[in-house]
């Protein structure tokens, strides 16, 4: 019987102190089975690569001469992975003593979990959203950075879309459409089975095409809040600035492209609808607003 080993892959972008760590978190919290850790940078320029590189001899650094985007560099990473299972880890993760060793029981149990991830959160404590359903027309407008969510944050929309009312079931885990890919939880066997992430989603929603995808070969993406990390969210995403908006409304559009069937119409409501939330989400940067 083969034996679990996880390689735990990790995607830095100018992380600066946060690649250091997290990657200090993990030797102070290690797997409970054998493992590696693999370091894709994506053509930073802090220099945080190549510190960290120095110190931790006994990791995998690879350089990308591109910037290939998150899916990207998990996609490069996982090349040389050796673990029959894998995590896909952002670079602004600090772990919990308990975190690998919750997620890796729970993933054991059930040949059908496709995709399992923990909750999330922030540096000062509080609660993290990290669930989220398919991007829907009746979405559009009320997604986690949109005028709607950050100034009438108890709507009834934004709550659903976000499952800000989701409740830990008997189990533990919950299944959900989606997770963010902060950090995720997977077989190798079922990243092959559905061609890995794909590139076309540059920055935003490639962790939501993975996970429809994996829903569609007849496996579950799980939420387990028992098992948790701190995520300083976008700590890389700022060096993007206001391009970090117009690619999160180019990767919708591509998921709406590639999943479902659109008419004219509906195209027509899609662009509309995606002009507007860009609008609303450049107002929100300006003037901003504490995010979820």
């Amino acid at each position: 019987m083969e034996k679990d080993f996880l390689s735990i892959i990790t995607v830095n972008f100018n992380g600066g102190k946060y690649l250091d760590y997290f990657l200090k978190s993990i030797i102070l919290y290690p797997p409970p089975i054998p493992y590696e850790v693999i370091v894709v940078d994506n053509a930073s320029r802090d220099f945080s690569f190549e510190k960290a590189k120095k110190k931790y001899k006994n990791f995998l650094f690879i350089k990308s001469k591109k910037n290939r985007g998150y899916g990207g560099g998990c996609n490069l990473g996982i090349k040389y992975a050796r673990g029959n299972i894998v995590v896909f880890s952002n670079s602004d993760i600090i772990l919990f003593p308990d975190t690998f060793k919750k997620l890796l029981e729970e993933i054991k149990k059930d040949e059908k979990i496709g995709l399992i991830g923990p909750k999330l959160i922030n540096p000062d404590g509080s609660f993290q959203p990290s669930c989220r359903k398919y991007p829907r027309f009746k979405y559009l407008l009320f997604g986690r950075r949109s005028f709607f969510t950050k100034y009438f944050r108890n709507n009834p929309i934004t709550r659903e879309f976000m499952y800000m009312d989701l409740k830990e079931s008997e189990n533990g885990k919950v299944p959900v459409e989606s997770l963010m890919g902060a950090f995720i939880m997977m077989r190798k066997k079922v990243y092959e089975e559905v061609n890995g992430f794909d590139e076309n989603f540059f920055l935003h929603a490639e962790d939501t095409d993975l996970c429809y995808r994996i829903k569609n070969k007849g496996y579950e993406v799980y939420y387990f809040p028992r098992a948790s990390v701190i995520h300083y969210h976008g700590k890389s995403r700022k060096y993007l600035g206001i391009k970090s908006i117009y690619l999160l409304r180019k990767s919708i559009y591509l998921f709406f492209k590639k999943h479902y069937k659109l008419n004219i119409l509906k195209k027509f409501i899609l662009t509309i609808g995606l002009i507007l939330g860009t609008g609303f989400n450049y107002f929100t940067h300006i003037f901003g607003k504490k995010e979820y």
